[in-house]
């Protein structure tokens, strides 16, 4: 599975999970073996009722540092942005790591 669906396949079991709206996802690749992402949360659009924030990753060409973007990208969505990198949001990424990263 390439992995712009791995991602959507991870946002929307994510989704079902938590009972929420998945975030709009943007995918940038670049030529490049670096990933990096950011997410945007919804209060911060106009239409913040309507809308689950927005998951942006520009991905390069490390598949396994691309996957651990977007887990990291998405715990950021799952956790809520007010928490920054606290316990909470680790515990997210890792859980969602054991759900949905192979080990390698």
């Amino acid at each position: 599975m390439d992995i712009d669906a791995w991602a959507r396949d991870v946002m929307e079991h994510e989704a079902r999970l938590t009972g929420r709206r998945p975030p709009e996802l943007v995918i940038v690749r670049y030529p490049r073996k670096w990933s990096t992402g950011h997410y945007t949360c919804a209060r911060s659009r106009p239409d913040a009722e309507a809308a689950s924030g927005t998951v942006k990753v520009f991905l390069g060409t490390d598949d396994v540092a691309a996957r651990q973007v977007i887990v990291h990208e998405l715990s950021h969505w799952i956790a809520g942005v007010e928490v920054g990198h606290d316990a909470s949001f680790w515990r997210t990424m890792f859980e969602m790591c054991t759900r949905h990263m192979p080990p390698s």
